[in-house]
């Protein structure tokens, strides 16, 4: 908490990020700092959680237009929306709730909220 993950710079209308890794001993290195460090899904799930939790087909996208680097597509071996527990909990709904069969009669008599937060997820 509290460090710079990467910086960037504008160029037209995206943003150009830098990263450098702890272990390259400063020097630039790809967008993916020290992915040789973990294994391709491991370095997917981190950059999914970096940009938003952005879906598999977006982030397929990225990768083809060479707008980000060090990341190998051919050896995936899941997708990240698979194994990222937000993701999968976000697309969960809820039913219904049982009709109490009583009506209010006058304003405030019953109130119905959602109360949730915070959030645990770390970005």
């Amino acid at each position: 908490r509290g460090r710079v993950v990467l910086t960037g710079h504008r160029e037209g209308n995206l943003y150009a990020l830098e990263c450098r890794a702890a272990s390259d001993g400063g020097q630039r290195g790809e967008l993916v700092g020290a992915t040789h460090a973990k294994p391709a899904n491991e370095v997917e799930n981190l950059w999914h959680r970096r940009y938003g939790h952005i879906g598999v087909g977006q982030f397929e996208r990225l990768v083809r237009h060479n707008l980000v680097y060090g990341i190998d597509l051919n050896a995936r071996k899941a997708s990240t929306t698979d194994t990222c527990e937000t993701c999968v909990m976000s697309k969960q709904s809820r039913g219904r709730h049982a009709s109490t069969g009583h009506k209010s009669e006058r304003s405030m008599e019953l109130v119905h909220m959602d109360v949730c937060g915070p959030m645990p997820e770390e970005s």
